[in-house]
């Protein structure tokens, strides 16, 4: 399955848990799933996006912000490639965890 960021990149997911997520560099988004579908709730980037995800210290704000449930998708590559999509990412959409 594959989820469109900014309406053109394929993420991994979404998936419900964070046990489909690989022990790879990219770029992770948590995600709301709510009635009117997804909403952003935080993103980022990492060596390990499995483990960053597992091991988030803003889960606390993930909490705060949730109305439905948590899914994760994941966009696998490497260092240059993980941080443009990162900034892809917050340029277009509203992540409440990351302000």
């Amino acid at each position: 399955m594959a989820f469109k960021i900014a309406g053109v990149h394929d993420f991994d997911g979404p998936f419900i848990s964070t046990h489909s997520l690989k022990e790879e560099s990219g770029v992770y988004v948590v995600l709301d799933l709510r009635s009117d579908g997804y909403h952003f709730i935080d993103a980022g980037e990492s060596v390990n996006v499995k483990e960053a995800v597992v091991d988030h210290d803003r889960k606390d704000c993930w909490d705060e912000n949730r109305q439905g449930t948590f899914h994760y998708a994941a966009y696998y590559t490497d260092e240059p490639g993980r941080l443009k999509m990162f900034d892809i990412v917050k340029a277009n959409h509203s992540v409440p965890c990351l302000d």
